[in-house]
């Protein structure tokens, strides 16, 4: 029996060096590494320096805030409303920044320079972010290349491909322009990732520009400013109102109380008049009320405030109060108006009969030489005792029809001093207890002078000029007493609430007028306001106002005795003459609002890139999206791709196939050569050497894997892959010329 020698198989070891099993193990991992490292360096070198200055910014302004409205709300400056009109709006934008702001105790120099930071280095960091960006035209590339048509329609041209690797190296207006031209200039499409890239590097740039561009108008408008802050008093400390004495007269103006010791008739006599066992009425502190009227008291004085409608009120104030100091609190105040009635009184008969007389109505009339009305006046009358040249008298109604005030009758006069002389024909004074009030006045010798000083008179019916009496008029006047809220605001008054006084009160506050004739002191304060009126008018209306206004002064400072401090509601210190960094608001968050945008773009970015791009594949491929990283692929390993590539495939397979089997027998067939794409596996079947002849005009660039796993560009044209290092070479020149790779591109420069 032939003994047959059966099928033996020949084990032959196959030494592998530790680093090249290493290499081949781990070498998707590296890359993921190295794809994972280009993901966050794009992302930190960027992000970083913009949010730590950006904290650094606001922890400078939020740590040195000063709060300047730390007061009552009730006792906030009000708005200004000076930036109405387009004009001024923008140049308060302009040079202000807006009128909202944070005030900083810091100098505003150092927080100016803290914000330009990140405009000194944002033109830097566009070539990160594209790097990025670079992982999607990466991904995009390989994408059409496995699953393109075998024409490379949606693959780019050499010239897109140019362009795209010029937008992603991220170097400002050269790219976009160059991008702009070849679209208009040729009329071709451009196919992506160009497009995308292009929108990338535009917005980064333009975010590049306005970050400055805003971070400069942040450092004009700010500026230092000095300021006042306000702060709460929650302790009220000061009494800066008036009313009228609780303690005194607890009842009201009609209570007699303290004020008066004799009263046989229990009349109601007003608590700011005084009796004195018989001696007539007085006012007690007279001699205050003379200095309040003449600003010169220390215990109250009276302001002015005038009202949206133009109606001028007077107030009781305290001289105390200041600019230093915010309040509200409350007061008594008078508003007054009087009209001339002069031809009505005084021309209405023959002037030679009329005389001294004077007969507005049934009501009011006398001699305008007395100080009070008597209806039974005639132009024979003479006087016992020295004219007076002004009076004052009260009715009832505004026409002064009507008397019938509270009177004191005339048969207890004379308990009160008041000469029996001086009673007959006469009215006794009447306190009308309404309001508003309604008075008439009158007046002989103001202003004085001879007829050559009446020429500014001429035609003024409100006037009358006589040769011996000098100037004459007759006013209608009228009053009207309020209790006020007001609130004080850097040293003005902010809001004035007026509620109608009562008409005790109204009347408490004429008592002293409408006895002036009786009264020691008054009638000189109705001269100085009758005085002050004619020398400070040209005609009889201001005359009039200036009269009403003096009058109603007179009438709050003789009532002053009987009204008491009131304590204030509210009170705020203002601390005047900070020297603070106004930091506008307008301009601060619009730049902290377009580095978020920044930030958060390039982190979307940064995630988009590791999850959606496979950045262990693409890595490969977006390392050679630049001149040096193609130059470094395509001269590290030159002729790769001008082999067959079938060869190469069909050499890799006789390595894994028997030694025995002949060479021919390991040609392969169509469907063992098998790339992941149809598209390539009809343009990889018949490849052509690669060569310096320029591409055909229906090239296009895709990639094609390598021998190592990797990926290359290379030049579809005809339906056949070619190498692009011509391309390269083009690249890497142009490159040089331009002073983009060091060293390597002068000597790159020079051998051309």
């Amino acid at each position: 029996m032939d003994n047959k020698k059966g099928p033996t198989a020949t084990v032959e070891p196959m030494e592998a060096s530790p680093a090249a099993v290493e290499e081949a193990v781990f070498k998707t991992e590296r890359r993921l590494n190295q794809a994972v490292w280009t993901i966050v360096g794009g992302v930190a070198l960027p992000c970083i320096p913009i949010i730590v200055i950006t904290v650094i910014l606001l922890y400078f302004i939020f740590h040195h805030q000063v709060h300047l409205s730390q007061g009552y709300e009730e006792l906030q400056p009000l708005s200004s409303e000076a930036h109405q009109n387009v004009t001024d709006w923008i140049s308060l934008i302009r040079h202000q920044g807006g009128s909202a702001a944070y005030y900083v105790k810091f100098n505003p120099s150092t927080i100016t320079t803290i914000a330009s930071w990140t405009s000194r280095i944002i033109p830097y960091l566009s070539s990160s972010v594209m790097a990025l960006v670079g992982f999607f035209a990466a991904r995009h590339l390989v994408l059409c290349s496995k699953h393109g048509d075998e024409h490379g329609s949606s693959l780019p041209t050499p010239e897109q491909l140019t362009l795209l690797i010029s937008v992603l190296g991220g170097s400002g207006f050269g790219p976009l322009r160059d991008t702009i031209l070849h679209r208009y200039k040729r009329k071709e499409k451009l196919i992506a990732p160009l497009p995308a890239a292009f929108s990338a590097l535009f917005i980064i740039t333009f975010l590049g520009l306005i970050i400055p561009f805003i971070d400069s108008w942040f450092g004009i408008a700010t500026k230092a400013e000095v300021v006042t802050q306000l702060v709460e008093k929650p302790n009220n400390t000061s009494s800066y109102g008036r009313g009228l004495s609780s303690s005194r007269w607890p009842n009201g103006p009609r209570d007699n109380g303290t004020s008066n010791n004799y009263n046989p008739t229990d009349a109601w006599w007003p608590s700011d008049l005084y009796n004195i066992n018989g001696h007539g009425a007085i006012v007690t502190g007279l001699i205050d009320a003379q200095r309040i009227i003449y600003g010169t008291s220390n215990t109250t004085q009276i302001m002015n405030y005038t009202d949206a409608a133009g109606v001028e009120h007077l107030y009781l104030a305290d001289p105390k109060q200041s600019a230093l100091e915010d309040f509200r609190t409350s007061t008594i105040a008078i508003s007054a108006q009087c009209v001339p009635m002069t031809q009505l009184c005084y021309f209405n008969f023959d002037a030679a009969q009329q005389g001294h007389l004077f007969n507005c109505t049934h009501a009011f009339s006398g001699d305008l030489r007395s100080a009070g009305l008597n209806p039974a006046a005639s132009p024979n009358d003479s006087l016992d005792s020295a004219p007076s040249n002004v009076g004052l008298a009260f009715a009832a109604n505004p026409q002064l029809t009507e008397a019938g005030g509270e009177i004191w009758m005339s048969h207890i006069a004379s308990s009160y001093g008041i000469p029996d002389d001086l009673t007959d024909g006469f009215t006794y004074p009447e306190i009308y207890p309404t309001n508003p009030l309604h008075y008439g006045a009158w007046a002989t010798g103001f202003p004085a002078g001879d007829a050559s000083g009446f020429t500014t008179f001429t035609g003024d019916t409100g006037i009358y000029y006589d040769t011996s009496l000098g100037g004459i008029w007759v006013f209608n006047c009228s009053m009207t007493v309020w209790e006020v809220n007001y609130t004080w605001v850097n040293g003005a008054v902010q809001k004035f609430n007026t509620t109608l006084a009562s008409k005790d009160l109204s009347a408490m506050l004429s008592a002293p007028l409408a006895w002036s004739p009786y009264t020691y002191g008054i009638s000189n304060s109705i001269i100085s306001a009758a005085s002050r009126a004619a020398y400070t008018g040209d005609n009889s209306r201001k005359i009039a106002r200036t009269f009403a206004r003096e009058i109603s002064r007179a009438m709050l400072a003789l009532s002053a005795f009987a009204m008491d401090p009131v304590p204030n509601d509210l009170e705020q210190d203002r601390i005047a003459g900070l020297s603070l960094a106004r930091i506008p608001l307008v301009p601060l968050y619009l730049l902290i609002a377009t580095k978020a945008i920044y930030v958060i773009a390039v982190i979307v970015l940064a995630i988009g890139a590791y999850c959606f791009t496979h950045p262990a594949e693409t890595e490969v491929v977006k390392a050679q999206l630049s001149v040096k990283g193609l130059a470094a692929a395509h001269f590290n390993q030159p002729g790769l791709l001008q082999q067959n590539v079938v060869k190469q495939i069909q050499d890799r397979l006789d390595a894994a196939n028997s030694n025995d089997k002949e060479k021919s027998e390991s040609e392969p067939k169509e469907e063992d050569i098998s790339f992941e794409s149809k598209g390539l596996r009809h343009a990889a079947t018949a490849p052509v050497q690669g060569s310096a002849v320029p591409p055909p005009a229906n090239a296009k660039v895709g990639m094609l894997p390598t021998a190592d796993g990797g990926w290359e560009f290379v030049l579809l044209a005809n339906g056949v892959w070619n190498s692009i290092k011509p391309i390269v070479k083009n690249l890497v020149i142009q490159d040089a010329n331009t002073g983009g790779m060091g060293d390597v591109g002068q000597v790159i420069k020079a051998w051309h």
